[in-house]
């Protein structure tokens, strides 16, 4: 199964989206614990819906700014052609 790992200075930080699980510990923790999201605090992914939506004016932004929406999109297409081709590709700097 899928899972990302965030190592830190204080803790770690292990998600697991397919299970829609997180897990942490503090630093000198002896295991992770699950952590609970309250239901409220809860948004799912959705920067691509949110930002193609806002471009047709069907809801404004509230996480994404446009420029940073295309940022994503940009850096997204490069690493598909980096994928495609096997080379690095590049993203311009702001």
């Amino acid at each position: 199964p899928a899972e990302a790992w965030i190592y830190g200075s204080e803790g770690t930080l292990r998600i697991e989206p397919e299970a829609k699980r997180l897990s942490g510990g503090r630093r000198g923790d002896k295991q992770l614990g699950e952590i609970t999201i309250p239901a409220a605090q809860r948004i799912g992914w959705r920067v691509e819906e949110e930002f193609v939506n806002a471009i047709r004016g069907r809801e404004k932004i509230s996480h994404t700014t446009f420029e940073d929406g295309v940022r994503y999109m940009e850096f997204t297409d490069a690493v598909a052609k980096s994928a495609a081709s096997g080379q690095a590709a590049e993203v311009r700097e702001l």
